[in-house]
């Protein structure tokens, strides 16, 4: 065993001399040393230690030199803060406006009815797209699903702030077509459900029927009577495979069939459908044509107080409207349209018309409609409570919205959506739509002879294909069609009705070109010689052609 020697150094001091063993299998063997007492305060007459930490002085502003760069950034920061502030007032300034309509918010008389509509809607897409998708069967065409809401929720549905039943019909089936109409899930609910925003017509239309818009303007809610709800389920599956066979059909696109009930209320049930207008074009003129004449004028006087008013056949004949189309368009259009009004025919409906929209590219968008704002309500506050975000105030940011659009992603399982660029209330800068119809910047492009581009858009869509010709109709064709006025009236047999159609919208489709040509030439006609009027070339007798000329 060897014996080693050791030094402690305690307090920078040389302390005592301790001994450590060393055994022959080269274990070493630690000295006993005495225990060690804790000192609260260093040894007296010791070294303390110098602190590591900077010393520090006071130093006034006044000493610190002034740096251009630094106040001119500092100058601009403060103008952004401002610009930022006079944006949001000018904000609720713009949210007080509507673009159609009066608003829908907590003081509307509607304003349950509508925050219920945009709640079932929510829950029952987002229910139906989580699923994973399947082919269609028979009973998908009948199906209903009823849930009821209220403000516990329960193990079906959440909680709502209202009290409310909502029945959603043939779920599937709609889904699978607004896959055919390339209507995006999460773009949908987004465009619906977002904000709640919702703009109503300011009185229902002759059928009673009250439309409410969407806040991005592509879509319309509107209630129809149970009658035509039944008529629209019972002719579902021959519309589904009518648009199956027929991708860039006319008819109104159908992207769900609900029904709403609050307690001790009626049962309304309400579509929700395309919206043919465009939310970035200006529409300088609008008309609902039906073939007919009687009772089908609207009197240009009022256009003074109401310029958007729509117009009807009449008033499209007496100014000499057309459909400038060439021949190319004109043959496409023509022949979709006899294969709609071929269905509509089998279906034994009538009383539909074509909706056309006009917008006159050298006039542009002068009148700034694409500018206006829609007014929004936030659902789930109460007047008294404060909102974080501020009422009726635009999305932060595009990175809100692309959180939100996440939410709903997730909630739809649907692969690769596409949503919407911006998630502000302005209108948005494009159409977004798909079809041979609305390819041309969400419509269809007027045409001359050698299918050169006119200078219109038309916007084009056959409405109002729920009326079907049952005994009340037959009692108005007979009253209205006594003295002989039978090709004149609305009123008449389904299939004399596609006819009379589809021959008035085919005479009055033609060129600018061609149509100044057929001016030209009729200005050269000798004194004397017999003219027809634009009515009597545009309405012919029924019964002089039953077949459809080509």
């Amino acid at each position: 065993m060897t014996t080693a020697m050791m030094v402690v150094v305690e307090n920078g001091n040389v302390g005592h001399l301790y001994k450590s063993q060393t055994t022959p299998n080269g274990l070493q063997v630690p000295p006993q040393l005495p225990p060690v007492t804790p000192q609260l305060s260093p040894v007296p007459g010791s070294k303390r230690r110098n602190s590591l930490q900077v010393s520090r002085r006071t130093v006034s502003l006044d000493d610190v030199p002034e740096d251009e760069d630094a106040h001119r950034w500092s100058e601009h920061i403060k103008e952004k803060r401002v610009s930022r502030r006079t944006g949001r007032q000018d904000t609720q300034e713009d949210d007080s406006k509507v673009l159609v309509g009066t608003k829908v918010d907590e003081g509307h008389v509607n304003y349950i009815t509508a925050y219920n509509m945009l709640t079932g809607i929510r829950f029952t897409v987002s229910r139906t797209n989580a699923k994973v998708d399947r082919e269609l069967s028979d009973a998908d065409f009948a199906a209903r699903h009823k849930f009821s809401f209220d403000i516990t929720g329960n193990e079906l549905t959440p909680s709502a702030k209202y009290d409310f039943k909502f029945k959603d019909y043939a779920p599937w089936v709609f889904r699978h077509l607004r896959a055919k109409f390339d209507i995006d899930p999460a773009e949908y609910l987004m465009s619906l459900t977002s904000k709640y925003i919702l703009s109503e017509l300011g009185s229902p239309g002759k059928s009673g029927s009250f439309f409410y818009f969407s806040r991005d303007y592509k879509y319309i809610i509107k209630t129809i009577h149970h009658a035509e709800h039944c008529f629209l389920r019972k002719v579902l599956k021959d519309y589904y495979q009518h648009v199956e066979k027929n991708p860039n059909t006319l008819l109104s696109q159908f992207y769900g069939l609900h029904r709403v009930k609050m307690p001790y209320g009626r049962k309304i049930h309400f579509v929700v459908m395309n919206n043919l207008f465009p939310p970035h074009r200006d529409i300088h003129g609008t008309y609902d044509l039906k073939g007919s004449t009687m009772g089908r004028d609207y009197d240009e006087s009022k256009l003074q107080s109401n310029p958007r008013a729509t117009l009807k056949d009449l008033n499209w004949l007496r100014r000499d409207m057309k459909l400038e189309f060439g021949p190319h368009k004109k043959d496409i259009f023509i022949r979709q349209m006899e294969k709609d009004v071929a269905l509509l025919q089998k279906l034994k409906i009538m009383d539909y018309s074509l909706l056309v929209g006009i917008h006159d590219l050298s006039r542009g968008n002068e009148d700034g409609l694409r500018d206006k704002t829609l007014q929004v309500f936030q659902p789930g506050l109460d007047k008294n409570e404060e909102n974080p975000q501020g009422s009726l105030i635009r999305t932060p940011s595009k990175l809100e919205h692309a959180r939100r659009v996440r939410e709903l992603r997730e909630s739809v399982k649907k692969e690769r959506p596409v949503p919407m660029e911006a998630a502000t209330d302005i209108m948005p800068d494009e159409a977004n739509r798909t079809g041979f119809f609305y390819k041309d910047d969400g419509g269809f492009r007027a045409t001359n002879l050698d299918n050169t581009a006119g200078p219109k858009i038309y916007y084009l869509g056959i409405i109002d294909c729920l009326t079907r010709y049952n005994t009340v109709k037959k009692a108005e064709h007979f009253w209205k069609g006594m003295g002989g006025h039978e090709p004149e009236i609305s009123p008449i047999p389904p299939q004399r009705y596609g006819e009379r159609f589809i021959r008035f919208i085919e005479r009055t489709t033609k060129s600018s070109d061609l149509t100044e040509k057929e001016r030209e030439s009729a200005d050269g006609a000798p004194l004397g010689a017999v003219t027809t009027s634009p009515i009597d070339t545009a309405l012919p007798a029924i019964s002089e052609s039953p077949s459809l000329p080509r």
